[in-house]
């Protein structure tokens, strides 16, 4: 779960901290706002992992797999669009946005798999 928990608390600082840049950018708005309560909650969601809350376990799994679910769409939506050439003319603004979307899909992937192995082993856990 320690795996998952520093999954979760790197993201939550990141996203923390890329907000905190859009805000000093752009002033307060609603959607700076919203992504404030969506980083506090995964960064709760992580705290209470490292600490071994066993009642967080099943919704850290959840938004793990829809995190990682929900960036491997972004990602797709980059490489499956309808003409190929278009991922080579990407501007370089986008590239790393792509990477990081692919990085964290990768990573959700593995705290979710890391959340569900004991689960399976263990079936009478809470």
């Amino acid at each position: 779960m320690r795996t998952a928990a520093a999954i979760f608390l790197v993201f939550g600082f990141a996203y923390l901290a890329w907000d905190i840049s859009l805000i000093v950018a752009h002033g307060v708005q609603l959607g700076s706002g919203l992504m404030v309560v969506f980083a506090a909650a995964v960064l709760y969601q992580g705290y209470a992992l490292w600490k071994r809350d066993p009642r967080v376990r099943w919704s850290a799994l959840v938004s793990a797999v829809a995190i990682a679910g929900t960036c491997a769409y972004i990602a797709s939506v980059f490489i499956a669009s309808p003409f190929p050439e278009s991922l080579l003319h990407l501007p370089g603004e986008v590239l790393p946005l792509f990477g990081s979307v692919v990085a964290l899909s990768i990573a959700f992937g593995v705290a979710s798999v890391v959340l569900i192995l004991p689960i399976r082993r263990r079936p009478n856990a809470p």
